[in-house]
């Protein structure tokens, strides 16, 4: 598999690192490629490219799941999504779940194994006690 990187294309086994970076009075956004032979290379990437660059990836172990909670008038629906990875941005206090229906979830419920949901600042010790307080969020939100 190939990535693109400015007007290059990169083997995704050759490459050792990818560093954002920003030159002095310059506005346009660059990134040094390291490769494994040791090479490097320097080039103008998209801003939406950067963020991707930035963040690392690791994968999920088995029995993760995102979780949501949607309500439509009367009925309810619960849904998941399996796990395959997480994302870490620099400074972010939690990892974001990756799965392959939705991609990267920027708002998130995670299911461990154990039953545990956890939720940016907060954590519930079932998916039962997770789901009521989602449904009492939604409808007094509606009100």
């Amino acid at each position: 598999m190939f990535l693109q990187i400015g007007g290059r294309y990169f083997n995704i086994n050759s490459i050792k690192s990818i560093r954002p970076y920003s030159k002095p009075n310059d506005p346009a956004h660059w990134a040094e490629i390291e490769l494994m032979d040791g090479s490097r290379f320097d080039d103008l990437v998209l801003p939406d490219q950067l963020d991707a660059f930035s963040r690392k990836y690791f994968p999920a172990p088995p029995g993760y799941e995102s979780l949501g909670v949607e309500v439509d008038g009367d009925e309810v629906r619960i849904w998941s999504e399996t796990v395959i990875a997480f994302a870490y941005d620099a400074g972010a206090s939690e990892l974001a779940p990756i799965t392959l229906e939705s991609g990267l979830r920027e708002s998130f419920a995670v299911k461990t194994p154990r039953g545990t949901v956890h939720c940016p600042g907060m954590t519930y010790l079932s998916q039962d006690r997770f789901v009521t307080k989602e449904l009492e969020a939604q409808k007094g939100g509606s009100k």
